[in-house]
């Protein structure tokens, strides 16, 4: 509310939704007794708030129909790629929750149904449980829980006989990533892993055998995570991508991707630092990829332009339209 405004102004305004209104409660910083914005207010019977609440989640929702219509405005005439885009861009700068409100004075003044004392004291316990517990999936939407996969710190049993340099090396490449993910729209993939340290000899068949031996018995004592109808030519392995140079060689540096995120997280846990692979002097670094949700967006619609191909390593090449005479 208005920190100037009265209580005989805001019942009068609520009144108007229903007749039933008693009184209005403004609630006042206790020093200096300045309006806070807030208040309190007694409805005469269940259906006094009923009538007060319809109204204010009405408003909320031609807000929200509104808002809709705008972006169809805006997006008028865009390609489905720039519209994509616009609707991200706004998702992330200018979000707004849509709340329940009323006006008062040409005032959005949001209404929520008061909670009783117990209640109140429920509510507030919960959500400290909530700030204090560690990160699921269900509370990270970018899986920002999933950086921790494959980091190994100094001083730790995973780190035991790993050199100082090699530790400090591995480290710098956790702070690039972290650092990474402090920018809105990139996230952590679930279903994508990236491997380094490779052997240069190895080829994208020798990197898809090497992960199919170490998933194949997980994969047997775990039916409900085969989900073979989403099997390809190469089973769980949905694709393998070897970054090369320009000469065509090895860069030692893949991305691997699966059917779900349980395959994908036993096969980093069975590669990543695993001395009995190729020798402890050359142990695989192995931690889910970092995605760029535009970069996404735009491979997406990349598969319905016939100008654009998808190469499966996140690039896009344009193919040159053959010029008519």
């Amino acid at each position: 509310m208005s920190v100037d405004a009265d209580e005989e102004e805001v019942i009068t305004a609520l009144r108007r939704i229903s007749p039933n209104i008693r009184k209005v409660f403004i609630v006042k910083n206790r020093t200096t007794g300045v309006p806070t914005g807030t208040g309190f207010v007694h409805c005469g019977n269940v259906a006094a708030v009923d009538a007060v609440m319809a109204l204010a989640q009405q408003n909320a929702r031609e807000v929200s129909s509104s808002t809709r219509d705008d972006m169809k405005t805006k997006t008028e005439g865009m390609t489905r790629h720039q519209a994509k885009r616009l609707q991200y861009k706004l998702h992330n700068d200018a979000f707004e929750v849509r709340e329940p409100f009323v006006l008062i004075r040409n005032t959005r003044v949001t209404i929520h149904r008061a909670l009783s004392r117990t209640d109140s004291h429920e509510h507030t316990n919960a959500a400290e449980k909530k700030k204090n517990r560690t990160k699921v999936a269900g509370d990270d939407p970018r899986n920002l829980y999933l950086l921790q996969e494959g980091h190994i710190e100094a001083g730790t049993t995973a780190a035991r006989d790993l050199p100082p340099q090699y530790l400090d090396a591995l480290q710098q490449d956790y702070d690039y990533r972290k650092n990474q993910l402090k920018n809105s729209i990139m996230f952590v993939s679930k279903h994508r892993i990236s491997i380094r340290n490779l052997p240069r000899k190895l080829e994208e068949k020798d990197i898809r055998k090497l992960i199919s031996d170490k998933i194949r018995k997980y994969l047997n004592t775990h039916e409900e995570d085969k989900e073979e109808d989403k099997w390809g030519k190469f089973g769980p392995i949905k694709n393998v991508k070897l970054l090369k140079d320009t000469d065509g060689r090895s860069r030692g540096f893949a991305f691997v991707e699966f059917v779900n995120h349980n395959v994908a997280l036993h096969a980093l846990r069975q590669l990543n630092n695993n001395p009995t692979l190729y020798g402890s002097q050359q142990r695989l670094v192995v931690t889910f990829a970092i995605e760029d949700m535009v970069c996404l967006l735009y491979t997406s619609d990349a598969a319905d332009e016939e100008d654009s191909v998808d190469l499966g390593g996140r690039r896009i090449i344009k193919k040159k339209k053959k010029k008519t005479e």
